[in-house]
């Protein structure tokens, strides 16, 4: 199954008159990098995972949920245009299988166990970006997760803490450090992965649908404030 997706992307020089926002949904097979599009042929059975931070061509980038599904493909294609990047995943052992220690690509990676929603862990994945590749450039906010399809009355409190803390509290967290650090090189680039329900909101799961939502509008607010 190709899921389709909803794609934030915000560039800001940090001139509100030069802020720009754009929406697009479309099937895992293009991704933004800068204003740049990235011709990305990507085919994924499996739903987002947390996991991300990454850069291209000289510019340095995080992308959580790395290890696999959307994260993976696009970790591995800006890898290809050269970036450098800091790639996290919560999952320790699918990291080390995708990007090995000691592989060729290892110059230009970064690999980092993190949960995005821990304050202390997106600190760690700037000061990686910083300490090992000089800076940051791009954020991808990649990671994501749900719950089981099911009436909304069955969703349970943890499950639905669990998709607001991974899918917005993330986005909450990354902006409090990435933007400074954004900043200190002039500018940036940050792209939020939502989902297509969050315009065309799916039967059993109007949480999932509320986070992605709320993904796709608070791009639009950080377009304009920062």
């Amino acid at each position: 199954m190709i899921c389709a997706l909803l794609l934030t992307f915000i560039s800001f020089p940090f001139s509100p008159s030069q802020c720009s926002f754009s929406t697009s949904p479309f099937t895992p097979k293009a991704v933004f990098a800068r204003p740049e599009t990235l011709a990305l042929q990507a085919q994924t059975s499996s739903a987002q995972t947390q996991t991300s931070i990454a850069a291209h061509a000289n510019a340095q980038m995080n992308f959580p949920g790395a290890a696999s599904g959307f994260g993976l493909a696009t970790t591995k294609k800006f890898l290809s245009e050269g970036a450098k990047v800091v790639a996290a995943d919560m999952n320790t052992t699918a990291l080390s299988k995708q990007y090995p220690p000691n592989s060729s690509q290892s110059i230009s990676l970064a690999a980092v166990t993190a949960n995005v929603t821990s304050a202390a862990d997106w600190t760690k994945l700037v000061e990686t970006a910083e300490s090992k590749f000089g800076g940051l450039d791009i954020v991808v906010n990649n990671a994501g997760t749900s719950y089981k399809n099911k009436p909304t009355l069955e969703v349970t409190e943890d499950e639905f803490d669990r998709v607001m803390a991974v899918n917005v509290k993330s986005i909450y967290l990354s902006v409090n450090v990435c933007v400074p650090a954004l900043k200190k090189r002039g500018g940036g680039s940050i792209v939020n992965i939502a989902s297509i329900g969050a315009m065309r909101p799916r039967p059993g799961l109007v949480w999932y649908n509320a986070s992605k939502g709320a993904v796709a509008n608070v791009s639009y607010s950080l377009s304009s404030r920062v």
